[in-house]
């Protein structure tokens, strides 16, 4: 079976219900994700459709003024359409690895179940997963999660990762930004310090972080440090520093941190603060530019748009990636002149009460499939 010969359908709740009344659906290899399942096949598996469904997708198109590729597509199309869900490009989880194990899963059934349509698709199938191993380790490897807490994005920020001989100082809060920061950092350091002015409070705060380590969500070594005793640590064995309270709260015990740092024989490392003023009062911000390669709140919001920005150009990217690898595999099984796919202007499917049709091109040949 060549990649011309794929027919892609697109499953929704509607039509998930008259599936499971058509005996032809075994035939088929569903894929499922969290926002669509897709049934796979050839586009001989056409006829055999139950006219209802053609209804359901021809009236859900109109309702959604949407091209009726998005029920059915072939070919090219097809192929770059499954590739995309199996990359979870259409999950509400925009690349979750989840899909394709989920669509393995389901294929080790199908070959069990259906071996012979299997067969038929093996090909398709086995390139479909090659190609998504490597849009995934060129492309959505490096997507970042639009959902990262401030503490994430500030430790991309400063590129803090897999250095497991690095020691973070964590200055905490209350305990929720503070434990919230342990846990973004907690897998690529290798020892976290957390101090605080409460002794009762800074022992709270490392009591709720040890279910964390102990569900491996911490791997650093944590230990915890008095406020006032910060003096007697030795800063150039701190390589960054992670504020969790608001800037000039406690305004002698800040400039004495700055102080701290600053006199560190090192020149790596950043302070990172992760609160800004109360107020956002310019005058305290700037005493604070005074520390050594700082990240401020607002450079860590640029970075988070940057990101999200480099996010949409990867996701396009990977949209692009998966048309090509649909143009090179119809082209290496044949010669195609022409993409494949059902656009509403150029393709019709015709439910009529005893035959329907549905008609498209392939090596400059008109096919007809349909049901008498």
């Amino acid at each position: 079976m060549n990649v011309s010969e794929l027919l892609f359908i697109n499953i929704d709740l509607e039509l998930k219900k008259e599936l499971g009344r058509w005996p032809g659906r075994e035939k088929l290899f569903m894929v499922e994700s969290c926002a669509r399942d897709v049934l796979v096949g050839h586009i001989s598996d056409f006829g055999t459709l139950p006219e209802v469904l053609i209804e359901i997708g021809e009236e859900r198109a109109k309702r959604e003024f949407s091209p009726l590729a998005d029920f059915i597509c072939t070919g090219e199309r097809a192929y770059e359409t499954l590739l995309a869900v199996v990359c979870g490009l259409y999950s509400d989880k925009v690349a979750s690895i989840k899909t394709r194990n989920e669509a393995g899963r389901r294929w080790e059934e199908y070959l069990k179940n259906s071996p012979a349509e299997a067969n038929r698709l093996s090909e398709i199938v086995h390139n479909i997963f090659r190609d998504h191993s490597l849009i995934k380790a060129g492309i959505l490897n490096n997507l970042v999660s639009p959902n990262s807490n401030f503490p994430a994005v500030a430790r991309r920020a400063a590129n803090i990762k897999n250095n497991q001989h690095s020691t973070v100082l964590i200055v905490a809060d209350e305990g929720d930004l503070a434990i919230s920061t342990a846990i973004a950092i907690g897998k690529h350091v290798g020892r976290l310090i957390v101090t605080h002015s409460d002794d009762n409070t800074l022992r709270t705060i490392v009591e709720r972080l040890q279910p964390h380590k102990n569900d491996k969500r911490i791997d650093a070594n944590i230990s915890s440090i008095q406020q006032d005793s910060l003096g007697g640590l030795d800063f150039n064995s701190v390589n960054h520093v992670m504020v969790c309270t608001p800037m000039l709260a406690n305004q002698d015990f800040d400039r004495r941190l700055i102080e701290l740092w600053n006199a560190r024989t090192l020149n790596d490392g950043h302070m990172i603060h992760l609160r800004g003023s109360v107020n956002n009062d310019e005058d305290i911000q700037k005493e604070w530019e005074a520390a050594k390669h700082l990240i401020s709140p607002l450079t860590i919001k640029q970075r988070r748009g940057v990101e999200i920005q480099s996010n949409v150009q990867m996701l396009e990217s990977a949209i692009t990636a998966c048309k090509n690898c649909a143009f090179s595999r119809a082209r290496n099984q044949g010669p195609v002149k022409k993409s494949i796919h059902l656009p509403h202007d150029e393709y019709r499917v015709i439910a009529l009460k005893n035959k329907w049709t549905f008609s498209l091109p392939v090596m400059d040949q008109q096919v007809e499939l349909g049901r008498k």
